[in-house]
């Protein structure tokens, strides 16, 4: 059995809102197949803007993660990482060549262009290769393995 943490951290109010139902269906299917499921709304950054996250460690279970990644984001994610976190990440944004979503704002585009420098930190399953799927809409052969 698992420990998955969820992390809504990287989303502001009204985002995180819209993602509730998904972290919670997926919560749900989680605790299906036996293991644990939890989403802290107090696992967040502080009113100053600060950060003093909680994350699950490899020997634990994993992260999980809704795509939206700036550098600040991605700064935290990699030091997570470092420490022996592991990340899953839930993509809701359809890519495009123009972006997420066809670049119908500057944010879809900026988080398409973000999102490979985050990816490098998110694994499925130990030896086993993932193709990004957004990746695969850019016919590019992009294919990322777990690390020890």
């Amino acid at each position: 059995m698992s420990m998955n943490l969820f992390h809504l951290w990287n989303h502001n109010k009204l985002g995180k809102r819209s993602l509730e139902d998904v972290i919670g269906i997926l919560g749900h299917q989680i605790r299906a197949l036996g293991h644990d499921a939890i989403w802290d709304p107090e696992n967040d950054a502080k009113e100053d803007g600060t950060y003093d996250l909680k994350f699950v460690l490899a020997d634990q279970g994993y992260n999980w993660i809704v795509e939206g990644f700036t550098d600040k984001i991605i700064e935290i994610i990699a030091q997570a990482y470092s420490t022996g976190a592991r990340f899953i990440c839930l993509a809701t944004e359809e890519p495009t060549p123009k972006g997420f979503n066809h670049g119908i704002s500057r944010e879809m585009q900026l988080r398409q262009e973000k999102f490979p420098h985050a990816a490098k930190y998110f694994f499925l399953l130990k030896n086993q290769p993932m193709i990004l799927d957004f990746l695969v809409h850019f016919h590019l052969d992009v294919t990322l393995y777990l690390k020890d």
